[in-house]
């Protein structure tokens, strides 16, 4: 464990520095097994946000960058990769020892959706293998059973990405919308009812948030 920047590590993990350090100490008492550092951020307390629920960033957030798909896996092979998911897991479980509420101003108390149930604890931001940020959430009604077997499902289909996708070239993009589309970031969801992860980037969650405007 290290304290570096968030954005040039091969993996790096993000939380208040408000969090006592006995957390962390637990949280990393056993990544040595891993063939490299993962660094630490601990950032101040944010402000308010002006953004849709799913968009706004989650008290503890684990990223993981380009480097860990295309040379780690490579190098590193499967039991580092195995040893990487089981700390994972290990955030998602520790992530559950906190509970956040989110608070508006009261002009703005009907922009909350009662029906959110994403944690706003944890999340884990993947780099694409086309530049894209992937922002994984964890529903709070899902069991951390359910948690880890989806994020095994989803990690899988992010490594199976880097290996058999070729990130998409601006050629390949038909118009200035499309390639609007692809710089978007995404964001993915479990749907509960079919046990499958749902992928929606800004304007899909632009749609939502209208149609629940429209109905409130």
């Amino acid at each position: 464990m290290t304290d570096k920047n968030f954005e040039e590590s091969i993996v790096s993990f993000t939380l208040p520095e408000l969090v006592d350090q006995s957390f962390i100490d637990e949280l990393f008492a056993e990544v040595g097994a891993l063939p490299f550092s993962i660094n630490v951020n601990r950032k101040k307390p944010d402000g308010p946000f002006m953004m849709m629920e799913w968009a706004v960033p989650t008290m503890m957030v684990a990223y993981i960058a380009k480097p860990f798909f295309e040379s780690f896996l490579k190098e590193a092979g499967k039991d580092s990769y195995e040893v990487f998911k089981v700390w994972l897991k290990k955030i998602l479980a520790m992530s559950r020892r906190f509970k956040l509420k989110t608070i508006t101003a009261t002009e703005s108390i009907h922009k909350i959706s009662p029906n959110y149930s994403q944690s706003k604890v944890i999340s884990i931001v993947i780099r694409l293998s086309d530049d894209r940020n992937l922002k994984v959430l964890f529903n709070d009604n899902l069991s951390q059973e359910d948690w880890e077997l989806a994020l095994d499902s989803l990690l899988d289909f992010v490594v199976s990405n880097y290996e058999n996708i070729a990130p998409l070239q601006e050629s390949d993009e038909s118009d200035s919308y499309m390639r609007m589309l692809r710089r978007q970031p995404l964001y993915a969801i479990m749907d509960i009812e079919s046990n499958k992860w749902v992928f929606y980037n800004d304007l899909d969650l632009a749609r939502i948030q209208m149609e629940f405007d429209k109905n409130k």
